[in-house]
C-alpha cells in the first residue's frame, strides 16, 4: 500500500520550510475553496506563498486528506486517466522511434522481422 504524503513528510519539516503545519495549510486551503479547484490551481495558489516543491507536496497532501486523490494516484482526475497520454502515433513515428532506440541500426530494413508497411 502506498503511503500518504503526510506519512512521508513530517510536521516539523513542513513547519520549518513553510512556516505552517499540515492542519494550518488544510484550513487555509478550505478557505480558498480548494476542494473545487484542480491540482494545478491549488498548487499555483500555494506557489504564491511557498516554493514549487512545497506547493506540490501540500497540494497532494490536501487532495489525499480531502478524498480528492488516493495515495499514489496521478493528478489526471478530470480525464480519469493517469500517466502517459495514450494518443495515436503515425506508423512513421513508430518506425523512427524504433530505429532511434536501437542506436547502431540505421534503418528498419536492418531489423530482423521488421515490416515497412503497418496495418492498423
Amino acid at each position: 500500500m502506498t503511503s500518504t504524503i503526510r506519512a512521508k513528510v513530517s510536521e516539523a519539516a513542513l513547519r520549518e520550510n513553510t512556516g505552517r503545519g499540515w492542519e494550518e495549510w488544510f484550513v487555509r486551503l478550505d478557505a480558498y475553496g480548494a476542494t473545487d479547484l484542480s491540482h494545478t490551481e491549488i498548487a499555483k495558489r500555494l506557489g504564491e506563498e511557498v516554493d514549487g516543491w512545497w506547493s506540490q507536496t501540500i497540494a497532494v497532501a490536501y487532495e489525499q486528506e480531502r478524498g480528492m486523490r488516493a495515495p499514489g494516484q496521478a493528478s489526471c482526475r478530470a480525464s480519469g486517466r493517469a500517466g502517459r497520454s495514450r494518443g495515436r502515433a503515425s506508423p512513421q513515428r513508430l518506425t523512427d522511434r524504433r530505429t532511434t532506440n536501437l542506436g547502431s541500426l540505421a534503418t528498419t530494413s536492418q531489423l530482423p522481422n521488421s515490416r515497412r508497411n503497418f496495418t492498423w
